[in-house]
């Protein structure tokens, strides 16, 4: 009965230490991920992003506000130019300190470490901008290539990965995709704690793990690897795409700088494509609101200026035709439509949002087409509110197919991974 409760015993206290250990190191890569998946989606946000005085903030700057971001899920009083407060103590993972027994005979067995907890008890991460763009730090612009369905999303022990390709460095600054990564890692391959590439914590350390019976590694060589000399790695990696956006919001003139969202008018997906980028064409419109010109009859229409209710601001939505009223030069998210059949009735149905300045006077309007950019705001992939859909699955069907192959398309940023 005694060796069988000793093996009982035993076995739990084993359990019990698995149980602490892994559960700490999926704490701390959940603490990681939370903290990745806004970077990435921020990066990729203000890509096409503006200052104050109206100029593109470039690479270093949506780069920079990836990094701000991050370091704002971690900061207690949400100010990452003032030392943390550390009052919640909140972080990616513990940081703890051990240290190896004075005889080296002693040490080697990797148990008798000294556990210490420092003033820092979590690990801050601090992102590198990795203006260089190189592949294996923290923020890297590229394209995401999806492995599905022969294979799924993996990333080597060097970083590499199977769904994205890092850009050249001169071309970044445009790139569709975006990856942010968090790592708590033994630096074997010196890609880690590179001052402006990537950073880097510490490995996580085993607890209760140092009692086991694994065996044990050699200093010499990195790659017998033993978990209680090394501690555990830990990654955390988010991956931000561009998609056409599915819902704009209304324009917000009242602050500084403005805030772009749906004009008062919608165009057909005829005319869209026919558009020359950067050119002004002038289009006429008659009291009902119909817009011609271009060689078309039927060029698109005015609709209920925001924030009506039946403005045309949701892909999906069927345009509401409105008497025209267009009081100055406005730039913003213009919806593109498309007819479908739907039970041999015709309907004006949004596909996609493009950019484009429009002015007037009446009786004409000069639209001019821009090119394709990212939303730093006001643009969604998401649809929400109460407005009429369609609601036989092929119309949606037919409606996203023409939204993914809009061109020049005001686009929003999506996580993939």
């Amino acid at each position: 009965m005694l060796p069988f409760l000793a093996i009982v015993v035993i076995g739990c206290l084993a359990l019990g230490g698995l149980v602490i250990d892994l559960g700490m190191a999926i704490l701390t890569q959940v603490q990681m991920q939370a903290m990745a998946d806004p970077a990435a989606l921020e990066g990729l946000r203000f890509r096409d992003a503006l200052d104050g005085n109206g100029q593109p903030i470039g690479d270093e700057g949506r780069r920079a506000a990836a990094a701000r971001l991050a370091s704002l899920v971690f900061d207690d009083d949400l100010d990452p130019s003032a030392p943390p407060t550390m009052s919640l103590r909140i972080g990616a993972g513990p940081e703890l300190v051990l240290t190896d027994h004075d005889d080296p005979t002693i040490a080697a067995l990797h148990a008798s470490r000294t556990i210490t907890v420092p003033d820092q008890r979590t690990y801050l991460p601090q992102l590198q901008l990795n203006l260089t763009n190189e592949p294996y730090g923290d923020l890297v612009a590229g394209t995401f290539v999806s492995p599905w369905p022969t294979a799924l999303s993996r990333e080597d022990g060097n970083y590499g990965r199977n769904d994205f390709i890092p850009s050249e460095q001169a071309d970044s600054a445009g790139a569709p995709a975006f990856l942010v990564r968090l790592r708590r890692a033994n630096d074997f391959e010196g890609f880690d704690h590179q001052e402006g590439v990537s950073s880097g914590g510490s490995p996580l350390p085993l607890l209760a793990g140092h009692g086991s019976l694994t065996p044990f590694a050699n200093p010499d060589n990195p790659n017998d690897y033993n978990f209680r000399a090394y501690g555990f790695t830990v990654r955390a990696t988010a991956l931000a795409d561009v998609r056409p956006a599915l819902q704009v919001g209304f324009p917000q003139t009242g602050v500084t700088p403005p805030i772009e969202g749906a004009l008062p008018l919608a165009l057909t997906l005829e005319l869209w494509n026919g558009l020359p980028v950067g050119q002004p064409v002038v289009l006429a419109v008659d009291g009902t609101g119909t817009i011609s010109g271009n060689g078309l009859a039927l060029a698109g229409r005015f609709t209920p200026p925001p924030p009506d209710p039946n403005a045309a601001t949701t892909v999906g939505q069927a345009v509401v035709a409105a008497p025209p009223a267009l009081d100055a030069e406005v730039t913003g998210y213009v919806p593109i439509y498309h007819v479908f059949d739907e039970g041999g009735v015709p309907v004006e149905r949004v596909i996609g949002f493009g950019r484009a300045a429009v002015t007037g006077p009446l009786p004409t309007v000069t639209v001019t087409r821009m090119s394709g950019m990212v939303a730093p705001m006001n643009a969604s992939r998401h649809i929400r509110g109460t407005v009429p859909l369609p609601q036989d699955s092929t119309v949606w069907q037919a409606v996203f197919e023409a939204n993914r192959g809009l061109a020049d398309a005001v686009l929003a940023p999506v996580l993939v991974r």
